[in-house]
Parts: structure tokens; sequence; C-alpha cells
């Protein structure tokens, strides 16, 4: 197994004579994964530009879904809003807000709701 040392100098003085003490410590070198074509392989040039089309698609609809988030937020959360981005700057994600991804999850419960109610009229009309 191959492992890295890592020295580290104590000096001891005793009396006039000084001595130097090396601590060896042994560590591991990190694993390395190997790659498995049978599991996985890397997306092709056509695949990913594929992605990157489905990434454009969805960021009309993410624009969308953020002007009505902020749309139904109150005037004390506008503020807080204000102050976490005017204090975190540029690592604020309003995408990644907690606030936000519960507002996505109450939106994409009532479409759920919304469309087994819609299942159920159609079955009950037959």
């Amino acid at each position: 197994m191959d492992s890295t040392t890592t020295n580290t100098n104590i000096n001891k003085t005793s009396g006039d004579n000084k001595r130097k003490r090396f601590i060896i410590v042994k560590r591991p070198k990190d694993k390395v994964e190997e790659y498995d074509e049978e599991k996985e392989t890397p997306p092709t040039i056509v695949e990913q530009k594929q992605q990157q089309q489905q990434q454009q698609q969805v960021e009309p609809k993410t624009k969308n879904t953020l002007a009505e988030y902020i749309s139904q937020l109150s005037e004390q959360e506008l503020i807080v809003m204000k102050i976490a981005n005017e204090h975190l700057k540029t690592s604020f994600d309003l995408e990644k807000s907690s606030g936000y991804l519960q507002y996505l999850r109450k939106e994409q419960i009532a479409k759920e709701q919304i469309a087994k109610e819609q299942i159920a009229k159609e079955q009950i009309a037959k």
C-alpha cells in the first residue's frame, strides 16, 4: 500500500545540545475510483447538446415561477430577501433558497392534486 509521509519537526533543548525529533505519520493515499464502462458511459456530443437545449427550455419556466414566488411574498419577506441579497451578494441564489424550494413543493403538490381530481372526474363521467 502506498502511503504519504509527513515529517513534523519538534525542537527539544537540553542544555546546549539541540536535538530534532522527527515523527513520521503514515496516511493512506486517497482511493481512486475506477471507471466502469458497463455502468456509465460518457455522454456523446449530441447528448450534451440535447441536455443543454432541455436546460434552456426549463429556464423560462423557472423565471416565471420566480416571478410568481416573488409576487406572493409579504413586505417583510421582501425586506429579508433584499438584506440577504445585499449581505451574501454573488453567493445568494433565490432558486436554492429554502422558501423558494418550499414554494415549488407546494405548487407541485397542488398540481398533482388537480390532476388527481381531473382523473377522478373522468372516471365518474365514464
